[in-house]
C-alpha cells in the first residue's frame, strides 16, 4: 500500500498530466527566517504544535497525563523507525486511522546500511556481466 515510507509521505498528484510529488517542509522559508510553520501558527485548538523535539514530546506527555480519556496512551512516532521528527497523539488506536503500526524501534538506516554498503559492488558485477553478453 505504502512502499518505501512508513508515514504516508509522500503524497502524489495524479490528477495532472505531469504530476508532481509533495511532502510538507515544514515551511522551510519560514523556518530560515525564525518563524514557525505555517500550519502550527494559524491552528486554532493547538493540535499542530512545533518546536524542539524533547518540548515535543514532554508536552504529548503532558496532555496524555491531563487528559487520559482524550487520548490513548501511546505517542505514535516516539519510537517508530528510532524516533521521527512528527510526532501525533490520537483518541483511538492508530492502525484504525490508517497508520502504520508494528514498526521497528532500529533507526532506518541502521536497518539499510548493511546493504547500501554492498550495493555499489553488486551494481558493478551486474554491468560487468552484461556487458560480456
Amino acid at each position: 500500500m505504502h512502499a518505501g515510507v512508513p508515514f504516508v509521505i509522500p503524497k502524489y498528484d495524479y490528477e495532472n498530466r505531469a504530476p508532481l510529488i509533495h511532502k510538507c517542509t515544514f515551511c522551510a522559508d519560514r523556518l530560515e527566517v525564525g518563524l514557525k510553520p505555517a500550519c502550527a501558527t494559524v491552528c486554532p485548538t493547538g493540535a499542530i504544535s512545533f518546536g524542539d523535539r524533547d518540548d515535543m514530546v514532554a508536552e504529548a506527555k503532558r496532555r496524555i497525563a491531563t487528559a487520559p480519556g482524550t487520548y490513548i496512551p501511546e505517542i505514535y512516532g516516539l519510537d517508530e523507525v528510532g524516533g521521527t521528527s512528527v510526532l501525533h497523539l490520537s483518541s483511538v488506536p492508530f492502525e484504525q486511522i490508517g497508520y502504520i503500526t508494528g514498526l521497528p524501534k532500529t533507526p532506518m538506516p541502521d536497518l539499510t546500511h548493511r546493504w547500501l554498503r554492498v550495493t555499489p559492488r553488486v551494481f558493478a558485477r551486474v554491468v560487468r556481466r552484461c556487458s560480456r553478453r
